[in-house]
């Protein structure tokens, strides 16, 4: 369950980095690393679910041809604070980014198909149901040739919540989040790529 007095705490303070968890900056750079690495270039379209307080997105922002950095996110004080303090309006303006607010996880709310899209320390929090949501969408935002890259922390039991939780982790087993995949006629491949948190990260393609 969600620790009200602790997230109250950090979002009053307006603690932008903390908020997301520890080695922002280095986090971002992993997730630049590994798209790009995967052939993200800068006329690419990025959907980047839960961006947060944009630790990829101010590398992706940039990078990005302007118009082309997507991003959804439940808590808008966070886009707010890292512009103010780190990407500047002016830039912001510039690379002219979609933000959308929201923690429903509607992804078909953008009305377009990405070549990319990210989804990092989501499921780490999220209930089966949600993550459910976000798989039923990928065949119609994803385009051809497109990756939807997204992690998950590997454990021995699968997390039985129905709702979000945070800032707590949850894990699901292998074989469950194969089984979730499956459902949904959904090519994967499991990838090795560092992150913080024993992460494993997965490469769906369209």
């Amino acid at each position: 369950m969600i620790n009200n007095e602790w997230t109250n705490k950090v979002k009053n303070s307006k603690d932008y980095k903390k908020w997301v968890g520890k080695c922002n900056d280095f986090t971002g750079a992993v997730q630049f690393q590994l798209l790009t690495m995967m052939g993200l270039k800068e006329e690419h379209s990025l959907l980047d679910i839960g961006c947060g307080s944009l630790r990829a997105g101010k590398l992706f922002i940039p990078y990005l041809l302007s118009g082309n950095y997507h991003g959804l996110e439940k808590e808008k004080w966070l886009i707010d604070e890292v512009v103010a303090s780190e990407l500047g309006q002016e830039l912001f303006e510039m690379k002219n980014p979609t933000i959308k607010i929201g923690g429903d996880f509607n992804i078909l709310q953008f009305k377009k198909q990405f070549d990319f899209i990210l989804c990092n320390s989501v499921f780490i929090h999220a209930s089966k149901s949600q993550i459910e949501t976000v798989f039923n969408q990928i065949d119609f935002v994803l385009k051809r040739n497109g990756k939807f890259v997204f992690n998950f922390i590997q454990g021995q039991k699968d997390n039985e919540s129905k709702t979000w939780t945070y800032p707590s982790h949850v894990t699901y087993t292998r074989k469950t989040m194969c089984d979730l995949l499956k459902k949904y006629n959904l090519k994967y491949q499991f990838v090795d790529w560092w992150y913080p948190g024993k992460q494993q990260w997965v490469v769906i393609y369209a």
